[in-house]
C-alpha cells in the first residue's frame, strides 16, 4: 500500500528507496499490460500519469507527516510565556487539514505532562476556537468519549486528567458550564469514594466559574455534597476532601481562580461556547488522524492561505515575522479579523475531500442570546441582571432583540414572574430608546396575539400592565387597540380583559378611570371606547360589562343616550347579530372573573 500511518517514521534514505520502488512497480505494471492499453487507450491511465499520481500521493504523505511533526514540536514548546507566538506558528500551518492531529497531540501532551500545562493548553484551544470553532468542538467530543471510556474502565487517573482539561475548557467558555453540571450529576448519582473525589477535584477547578455563570447549578452540587456528608457512608478521607471543598468555596475560590491572568487571552464577547452534552451522540472523527489522499490538494491549500491571511493579516506568510508584536487588548489577544474558518471549510467526508463550506452567519446571534439567558438564570434579582446586561455593552442593533428576549422569557414561565416586569421597567427608565422598543413590542405582540396559547397570553398581558401602571410605557400604545366586533377576535379580547383586570388590581378602579379620562391621553383611548357608531358603542359597552368593568362605560352610556334615534334603530339589527356571534365558550371567557379558572377549551375557541 502507498499510504502509511502518520505515526510511522521512516529514515529519509528508506523513504526515497520506497518511493523509487513504488514508481518502478507502477511503470512495470503498466508496461506489462501495454496491449490492453492500446485497445482501450481512451479509458485507461498512461504510465506517465500513473507515475505522476504516485509522486503526488507520496508528496502529500510527506506534507502530512511534516505537518504532524511541526504540530508536535510546537505543542512540546508551549508554555504561558510563549503561547502567543506558538498560536501564530500554529495558524501558519493548515489546521483545517490537521485538526485531528492537533487534538490528538494536545490530549497526549496534557496527559503526559502530568496536567501541569492543562491551563495553557486550554487557553491555546480557546484562542483557536474563536477562529476555528470546529476544532474546539472536536476536542470536546474526544475528551468526553475518553472520559466515558475511562469511567467505564474505572481508570481513576485518566478520568482525573480528562476532567481537569474539561474544567479548564469550561473556565475558558469553550464548553458550556451545563456540561460540568451534568458530569457532577453523573459522578454523584451513585456516590463512591472515587466518584466523589473526582467531583471534588472538578469543582475546585471550575467551581468559581460555575458559581458566577450558573449559581443554581453550583448550589445544587454543593447541596448534594452536604447530603453525602450528613449520611456519612463514605471514607473519612473523602469526607475530609468535601470539607476542604466547602472551605475553598467559603474563601471565594481564592486559591482556585477560574482563569489566571497569564492565560486570559480571549475577550468573552469573542468566545464561541459549544453546547455539547454528555448524553449527545459524539463523533471522535478518528479518521482525521490518518493520511487521506486529496485530489484537490493544491486548491485546498490555496484556500487555507486565504483564510490564514484573514486571521493573521496579509504579512503573515513569512515565518520570520514570528517576533512581531501581537496586537492585544486589555485582557485579550487579537489575531487579525474575526473571520471564522467555519465559513470557509470543514470536513464532511472520510475520503478524498476533507473540506466543506459552512455558513455560521448567526453565530453572534446565538452567542448573544445564550449570554443573556445565562444572565437571566444566574441573577438573584432584576437589579443584578440589569447591571450584568449593561456591563456587557449591548450593541445598538441588539436592543430590540433584548426587549424581545425579556418578553419571550416572561411568556415561557408557567405563571407571571414579576422579575421580568421589573427588569423591563428598569430598562425603560434607563433609556428612552428601550421604552420605544417595548412600545413597538406591544404593537407586534397584540398583532400576533392569535399565535399565543392562554398561558403566554396571560403572562405578556400582565407584563405590559406592569409597565403601564409604572408609567415605564407610554399609554399611547392603547391606540393600537380598536374594540369592535370586526377588529377583534376572541384572543385579542381575552388579552384586553387580562390587561385591564391587572391594571385595576394595581391602580384601583378610581385611579384607572382618572387615567382613562386624562385630557392629554384621551385621544389614545378612542379605539377602546368607540363613539363613531352606536353599533360599536353597544359592542364596547357589552364587553366592559361582561368582564366586570362597567364603571368604565359611563361616557359610552351618555353617548348612546344622546345619539339620534334613527342611528340607534339602524344599528339594532347589526348589533344583535354581532353580540350573538360569540359562542358560549367565549361568553364564559368574558364573564369569568378568575383568569386562572378559564375553561381549557377556550384555546380551541381562540384558534378555531
Amino acid at each position: 500500500s502507498s499510504t502509511f500511518s502518520s505515526s510511522m517514521y521512516l529514515p529519509p534514505h528508506k523513504r526515497r528507496k520506497l518511493n523509487t520502488d513504488s514508481t518502478i512497480h507502477t511503470t512495470t505494471s503498466e508496461e506489462s499490460s501495454s496491449d490492453t492499453l492500446v485497445a482501450s487507450s481512451s479509458s485507461t491511465t498512461t504510465p506517465a500519469a500513473a507515475v505522476q499520481n504516485a509522486s503526488t500521493r507520496s508528496s502529500q504523505l510527506h506534507s502530512f507527516q511534516t505537518l504532524s511533526s511541526q504540530i508536535q514540536s510546537l505543542i512540546n514548546k508551549t508554555n504561558s510565556r510563549n503561547i502567543t507566538h506558538i498560536i501564530r506558528h500554529l495558524f501558519n500551518l493548515n489546521l483545517i487539514r490537521a485538526r485531528g492531529l492537533l487534538c490528538q497531540k494536545i490530549m497526549r501532551a496534557q496527559q503526559g505532562h502530568g496536567e501541569i500545562f492543562t491551563n495553557v493548553y486550554a487557553a491555546l484551544i480557546a484562542v483557536i476556537n474563536t477562529k476555528m470553532p470546529e476544532i474546539g468542538e472536536l476536542l470536546l467530543n474526544r475528551l468526553l468519549i475518553e472520559f466515558q471510556r475511562a469511567y467505564q474502565r474505572r481508570d481513576q487517573r485518566r478520568c482525573k486528567s480528562v476532567l481537569r482539561f474539561l474544567a479548564y475548557l469550561v473556565n475558558q467558555q469553550v464548553a458550556h458550564v451545563v456540561l460540568a453540571g451534568q458530569i457532577c450529576g453523573l459522578l454523584l448519582e451513585q456516590p463512591t469514594a472515587d466518584s466523589v473525589e473526582l467531583c471534588v477535584n472538578l469543582m475546585k477547578d471550575c467551581g468559581k466559574v460555575m458559581s458566577d455563570l450558573a449559581p443554581k447549578i453550583a448550589y445544587a452540587v454543593f447541596e448534594t455534597f452536604r447530603s453525602i456528608l450528613v449520611e456519612g457512608n463514605i471514607d473519612k478521607r473523602v469526607q475530609y476532601m468535601i470539607e476542604s471543598l466547602f472551605a475553598v468555596r467559603q474563601s471565594g475560590f481564592k486559591d482556585y481562580p477560574g482563569i489566571s491572568s497569564e492565560v486570559d487571552l480571549v475577550e468573552s464577547r469573542d468566545q464561541i461556547t459549544h453546547e455539547v452534552e454528555i448524553d449527545d451522540e459524539l463523533d471522535a472523527q478518528e479518521e482525521l488522524d490518518e493520511f487521506q489522499y486529496d485530489e484537490d490538494f493544491e486548491e485546498h491549500e490555496e484556500r487555507y492561505q486565504e483564510i490564514k491571511r484573514e486571521i493573521l493579516g496579509d504579512d503573515s506568510a513569512s515565518d520570520e515575522e514570528d517576533q512581531e508584536e501581537i496586537t492585544s487588548g486589555s485582557n485579550g489577544i487579537l489575531l487579525g479579523s474575526s473571520v471564522s474558518v467555519t465559513q470557509s471549510t470543514q470536513a464532511t467526508t472520510k475520503r478524498v475531500t476533507p473540506l466543506d463550506l459552512t455558513d455560521v452567519s448567526n453565530v453572534e446571534v446565538r452567542k448573544f442570546k445564550r449570554d443573556v439567558y445565562l444572565m437571566f438564570a444566574s441573577s438573584l434579582d432584576h437589579e443584578e441582571c440589569a447591571f450584568k446586561i449593561i456591563k456587557s455593552h449591548i450593541a445598538d442593533h441588539r436592543q430590540m432583540e433584548l426587549c424581545s428576549m425579556i418578553i419571550s422569557s416572561c411568556m415561557e414561565d408557567r405563571t407571571y414572574n414579576k422579575f421580568f416586569g421589573l427588569l423591563a421597567e428598569r430598562f425603560c427608565f434607563l433609556d428612552r430608546i428601550y421604552q420605544e422598543k417595548f412600545e413597538e413590542c406591544f404593537r407586534l405582540q397584540y398583532a400576533m396575539v392569535e399565535n399565543l396559547d392562554l398561558t403566554k397570553l396571560r403572562n405578556v398581558a400582565k407584563l405590559f400592565a406592569h409597565l403601564l401602571e409604572a408609567d415605564a410605557l407610554s399609554w399611547s400604545v392603547m391606540q393600537n387597540i380598536r374594540l369592535t366586533a370586526e377588529t377583534t377576535t376572541i384572543a385579542s379580547r381575552i388579552f384586553i380583559k387580562i390587561l385591564f383586570h391587572e391594571l385595576q388590581e394595581r391602580m384601583g378602579i378610581n385611579q384607572l378611570k382618572e387615567r382613562l379620562k386624562n385630557e392629554y391621553l384621551v385621544a389614545y383611548f378612542e379605539g377602546l371606547f368607540p363613539m363613531d357608531d352606536p353599533k360599536n358603542t353597544k359592542f364596547a359597552i357589552h364587553f366592559w360589562n361582561s368582564i366586570g368593568l362597567e364603571a368604565l362605560t359611563e361616557d359610552l352610556q351618555v353617548f348612546l343616550d344622546n345619539a339620534p334615534q334613527e342611528l340607534l334603530e339602524d344599528s339594532d339589527e347589526d348589533d344583535s347579530d354581532a353580540l350573538s356571534s360569540d359562542d358560549t365558550s367565549s361568553e364564559d371567557a368574558y364573564t369569568s372573573s378568575d383568569d386562572e379558572g378559564v375553561p381549557q377549551n377556550r384555546q380551541e375557541v381562540m384558534f378555531s
